[in-house]
């Protein structure tokens, strides 16, 4: 059972500390990251089998070809100083 003391324990505690944990945790174990998304497109797939369609393959892709100029243009910049 959860009690008043435990609520206020959660609310108050050191949020950036656990979102620090957290970007660690997942840096340390890229493998567990890819499993996690696995897991995640399997469970999506069983709730919506007809995802993704193709109106959403193509924005999905549209965005991830402006990420990556994103990238080599900052790549670029960063390569010129």
């Amino acid at each position: 059972m959860t009690n008043a003391k435990d609520i206020k324990s959660y609310i108050w505690r050191d949020w950036a500390t656990v979102a620090e944990r957290k970007r660690k945790y997942w840096a340390d174990r890229p493998e567990a990251g890819w499993r996690a998304s696995a897991v995640l497109w399997q469970h999506f797939k069983f709730l919506h089998p007809e995802w993704p369609r193709p109106a959403e393959r193509v924005a999905d892709l549209v965005h991830h070809v402006r990420i990556a100029q994103l990238l080599q243009r900052a790549s670029n910049d960063l390569s010129a100083d």
